[in-house]
């Protein structure tokens, strides 16, 4: 360790060696620009020694998220290195979880994670992840978070000096983002032809799937995100009101939290009829007045994924176009304008916290309604 004068630019930095994982010793240097030796912020050798340990401890730390062996690390390792270093920094954990959602859908596929670094990213693989991934029909804006996400990981194994810098730049520089050409939604996300393509879904639980009748279509009639629906509970259900109070929400790891993604509590008003028969749904499987009213095989929550792949089904068998759950929610929104709701009503009822978000679907929804042929005007 040493207290080191810069005669050049007239300052003083740390200098130490440490002891790396594989046995090997690095030099550092700890400088700080208030660390001068003339001036009002000058310091003196006496200053300097006395935090020297203390901010040699502090670098030190930081080496235990910072520094692996890049020779033998395999793809997976530096993802779990990835994840260390975003939870070092703050960074919540539904956008860890989202990260790693988009490697193992979209990048173990083509590079599994048992490749060591250096042999992961060349321009091969990287090429043939980004043509996979613009190949499969997504929106841009899903593109390009996955491309971000995988853009991060070889920014991580760079600075790391995991992988060479000439490797880093030109895997970096294949995964730029694709242009955004179009602003406005990228994705049909909801019934086209409305009406008929609703009892279409709707017909196809009647031969299959029946019990999951009634909660798909809570999720229609609420337009609910999908942990709100979740997260609904036989106390929340006022069956004289023909309402539900949503006012909490399960996160993507399964966790409750109390609050809806605008932080405001909703009463959704549901049809008479509908009410009737969730309300024999919930008193057929003696539902507890705490428990959530819609219960997977675990006997919690149905999980996000469960629900997902239902309505992927269904919507094939029923012959329609994509759909995911957040598009049941487009679609009631549709389904309002054409019963001549305004939009400050759909606005209320989705929940959206400003008029824009609301309007953003009725233009995008009329422009494609007048892009249909009309044969039926005759």
């Amino acid at each position: 360790m040493a207290i080191v004068k810069d005669k050049t630019r007239n300052k003083y930095y740390i200098n130490y060696k440490w002891k790396t994982p594989d046995g090997t010793y690095k030099s550092e240097n700890i400088k700080n620009k208030e660390w001068i030796i003339e001036g009002d912020n000058k310091v003196s050798i006496k200053y300097m020694r006395a935090i020297e340990q203390e901010e040699i401890a502090k670098d030190l730390e930081k080496k235990k998220y910072n520094y692996h062996v890049g020779s033998d690390m395999s793809l997976g390792s530096l993802i779990d290195l990835f994840y260390k270093v975003m939870l070092s920094q703050g960074i919540d954990k539904e956008t860890i979880y989202a990260y790693s959602l988009s490697f193992k859908k979209y990048l173990f596929p083509i590079i599994e994670p048992h490749n060591p670094i250096d042999k992961a990213f060349t321009m091969t693989n990287v090429d043939n992840f980004r043509i996979n991934l613009t190949s499969l029909g997504l929106a841009n804006k899903t593109i390009n978070n996955k491309l971000v996400a995988v853009r991060k990981l070889v920014e991580l194994a760079k600075k790391r000096k995991l992988i060479s810098r000439e490797m880093a730049d030109d895997a970096i520089d294949i995964l730029t983002p694709v242009k955004n050409q179009n602003r406005r939604i990228q994705t049909d996300n909801f019934f086209h032809n409305g009406e008929d393509d609703f009892r279409k879904f709707v017909e196809t639980f009647e031969e299959k799937d029946n019990e999951w009748k009634i909660p798909i279509l809570t999720m229609f009639y609420g337009a609910l995100r999908i942990g709100e629906w979740q997260a609904i509970t036989k106390n929340d259900c006022n069956f004289n009101n023909c309402t539900i109070l949503i006012n909490k929400q399960i996160d993507p790891h399964g966790n409750v939290k109390m609050k809806t993604k605008t932080g405001e509590e909703k009463i959704i008003k549901f049809p008479s009829q509908f009410m009737e028969e969730l309300k024999h749904y919930i008193d057929e499987r003696k539902i507890n007045p705490n428990q959530t009213i819609f219960v997977g095989a675990h006997g919690k929550h149905v999980g996000r994924h469960k629900i997902r792949d239902l309505i992927t089904d269904h919507i094939k068998l029923a012959g329609l176009e994509h759909l995911t759950p957040h598009g049941l929610r487009h679609s009631f929104a549709t389904r309002m304008f054409d019963k001549g709701y305004d939009v400050k009503e759909v606005q209320k009822h989705l929940g959206h916290a400003s008029m824009e978000t609301t309007m953003k679907y009725y233009i995008h929804y009329t422009e494609i309604k007048a892009l249909k042929n009309h044969d039926d005007l005759l």
